[in-house]
Formats: structure tokens, C-alpha cells, sequence
């Protein structure tokens, strides 16, 4: 996720995490499945850590590496908030951190990491077992998203929904690939209609000149979820999966 992080974007991102227990319920199955107690497992392109969090407990380490040092801060101080003593954290862009080889590679939503070529290529190096990605189409597909939009007058770009890119780029490198299409729910809670507007606006990247009608059009789409006010918001995103065959022997 290409966020400059502070503590308001994630405090968003941590809310949206609970209440919609990601990354189980998209990919729980596929960690659970492929990791074993005494795996190495790098998250790669980690952001704030949800993945290293949901992994750390089915392994026997996590490494953790981002470019970005606020991310990687946030992370340190929500491992140590979960009293979780197996995830390493690296600041560092994909390609140049030295890494030793590991058993899977996690890759979720980090498409600096997923789409480019030579980063696929080195998780093929490093990746013992095998790789969970995911990749998704333009989060403003969501009804939500779309109506406020529209209503002030913004034009929305679409990404690639299907994650035929890294599909494509994996199977260059010769891996079996499997993907699995997930339309799963990651909206946002919120306190208010006004916090409502403040995330939207951030998101779309508008000015406070469209305070007012941005703030009733958000009010037309926030619902009540869970006993909490909630911008529903769905994703629509591809897991894509290869497990290698052969095992390296590495300590």
C-alpha cells in the first residue's frame, strides 16, 4: 500500500483491519494451509502489519520488510502492543535488502513489490515453499466510492481487477500459478459523518472546497454496521498462489 503513513491514515487502516478481520477472512485459509510451525515467512511490501500479525502465530519467524520508515515504525509499536516476539522488521526497498532464503513470501496489496518484474524475481529466489499474493482492482469501485464521485462531478480511474499482471509475470519464471477470485468487505468505520468525509477526501484526494457537498453525499451512503457508523466499501481482488516442489535446506 503506497501510503506516507502517520497515525491518522493508520488509525483508519487498524480500525478498517479489526472490524473486518483482515487479512483472515481473505487469505486465512491460504496462510494456514501453506505455513508451517518452523517457517521463515516474509512479508513483503509489510506497511503497518496485518499480515505479519495474522502470520506470526503460524510460525516460526517473520520478517517484515517496507520501504517506508513511518510504516515500519507503526509496526514495531503494534507488535510490541500484541506482546509478539517473532517478527523482524527491516526498512528497505524490496530489491536491495539482503535476505537470506525463507520458506513462503507474503505479498499483499503492495503492488511497488507485486507488479514489477525483477521484485516477482526475487521472490522466486528467496521463496523456499511457495508465495500468497494478492492483488486488487481500484478500491473506488465501491458503491460508495462511485457515488460520491459522481456527485462531485470526479472521474474515477480503473486498475487491472483481475491480477492477470503478476499471474502473467509468475508464470514467465516458470511457476505453477493458481488464482482465486475474493470479493470481500474492507469498509471504514468511522465516529461521524464528518470523519466519514475527512477519509473520502483523503482517498480521492480533493480540496476543502468540496466540504459541503462532499460532506451530504458521504451521509447518503454511511450506514450503520456492527453498532458503528461504517462506509461500506468492497473489494474486489485476486489470490494468487505458487508452492514449489523442491526444498532448500537453509538455517
Amino acid at each position: 500500500m503506497a501510503l506516507l503513513w502517520n497515525h491518522k491514515i493508520s488509525g483508519w487502516y487498524e480500525r478498517a483491519v479489526e472490524h473486518c478481520n483482515y487479512p483472515m477472512d481473505v487469505i486465512g485459509d491460504d496462510l494456514v494451509d501453506m505455513i508451517s510451525p518452523s517457517d521463515v515467512v516474509v512479508d513483503a511490501g509489510a506497511g503497518i502489519g496485518p499480515v505479519s500479525l495474522a502470520a506470526a502465530p503460524l510460525c516460526q519467524r517473520v520478517i517484515a520488510v517496507d520501504k517506508l520508515p513511518g510504516a515500519i515504525a507503526i509496526l514495531r509499536q503494534r507488535v510490541a502492543t500484541a506482546g509478539v516476539n517473532n517478527v523482524e522488521t527491516v526498512v528497505g526497498d524490496w530489491l536491495t535488502v539482503h535476505l537470506v532464503p525463507c520458506d513462503v513470501v507474503v505479498c499483499a496489496y503492495a503492488i511497488g513489490v507485486s507488479r514489477n518484474p525483477a521484485c516477482l524475481r526475487k521472490i522466486w529466489s528467496v521463496s523456499n515453499k511457495g508465495l500468497i499474493l494478492t492483488s486488487r482492482g481500484s478500491f473506488r469501485e465501491s458503491y460508495a466510492f462511485n457515488h460520491v464521485a459522481a456527485g462531485l462531478g470526479l472521474q474515477l480511474e480503473q486498475d487491472c481487477l483481475s491480477g492477470c499482471l503478476e499471474r502473467g509475470l509468475l508464470e514467465g519464471l516458470g511457476a505453477t500459478v493458481t488464482c482465486r477470485p475474493v470479493i470481500h468487505d474492507f469498509g471504514q468505520p468511522v465516529d461521524s459523518a464528518e470523519e466519514a468525509w475527512e477519509y473520502v477526501k483523503h482517498q480521492l484526494k480533493v480540496g476543502d472546497d468540496l466540504d459541503s457537498t462532499g460532506l451530504d453525499l458521504v451521509q447518503e451512503v454511511l450506514e450503520v454496521n456492527r453498532g458503528c457508523l461504517y462506509l461500506p466499501i468492497r473489494r474486489r481482488s485476486c489470490v494468487i498462489k505458487f508452492t514449489k516442489t523442491k526444498r532448500r535446506t537453509f538455517r
